[in-house]
């Protein structure tokens, strides 16, 4: 389960009462598995039957004297033969998950690379899950940048340009962040290849507080 409450100062965000909302939340949500946020905050809160969960953050809200707001939350399945590595930073307000396929024991590995995702803040997965819109605008601004020049020049300098794009977006094309040497998936086939195993990356959550 990964879930982000906001805050408006840091000294609330690290008060107890705080805490202590947003981990009920989360437990909560675990035994109930909610469709959405909006139906999950009008759930009866598991210690008080008697309020909801958003009555339950006014209660908060007026304790504490600041506004606060359950923003997101998202139930994580976890998957047979699959290993998951999680990384928290600055103080929790950057938290990354990464799922990886093929092996149900590696999770420094796991680890190793949502490490790297906090770092390098990739936008998707795979070239294949960039929307076709998002490549077209790529193109229609290399296009604008090269204009004058000859067809088949500016047709090759817009491939290098998508490739280049696609490297720096996606997670696996991107350079590894503790050696640049190789990509993220060379990393991951390499140590694939120290167990013996083909290990993939299945899928990530990049969740920074306020995006």
């Amino acid at each position: 389960m990964i879930a982000e409450a906001n805050a408006e100062t840091d000294f609330v965000a690290q008060n107890d009462r705080f805490k202590h909302f947003l981990h009920d939340c989360v437990k909560q949500a675990l035994e109930t598995k909610p469709k959405s946020l909006a139906d999950f905050v009008l759930q009866p809160y598991f210690k008080d039957k008697s309020i909801t969960i958003d009555q339950y953050r006014n209660l908060v809200i007026q304790a504490l004297g600041e506004n606060i707001q359950l923003r997101r939350l998202e139930t994580i399945t976890k998957h047979p033969n699959c290993s998951y590595g999680i990384y928290s930073h600055m103080g929790g307000k950057l938290v990354v998950l990464v799922e990886i396929e093929g092996a149900a024991d590696q999770e420094g590995i796991a680890k190793e690379i949502a490490m790297h995702t906090a770092a390098e803040s990739p936008d998707y997965l795979k070239p294949e899950e960039v929307p076709a819109h998002v490549i077209a605008r790529e193109e229609e601004i290399a296009r604008a940048q090269m204009q004058g020049k000859p067809a088949n020049i500016v047709d090759k300098i817009i491939g290098g340009k998508i490739k280049a794009f696609m490297d720096q977006v996606c997670l696996i094309n991107q350079k590894y962040v503790k050696d640049n040497t190789v990509t993220v998936q060379q990393f991951l086939d390499a140590c694939g290849k120290k167990i013996g195993k083909s290990l993939t990356i299945r899928c990530f959550w990049r969740w920074k507080v306020g995006q």
